[in-house]
């Protein structure tokens, strides 16, 4: 596996751990605006 792959894979895996975060983070918010 090169440096460049090995760059590419983890920008990727941050970038789905944020989009995570962020759908999750929108629930909370979603659920306190309800309560």
């Amino acid at each position: 596996m090169s440096a460049p792959s090995l760059a590419a894979a983890a920008k990727e895996t941050i970038f789905d751990m944020l989009q995570a975060l962020t759908s999750l983070w929108k629930k909370v918010v979603r659920r306190n605006a309800m309560a």
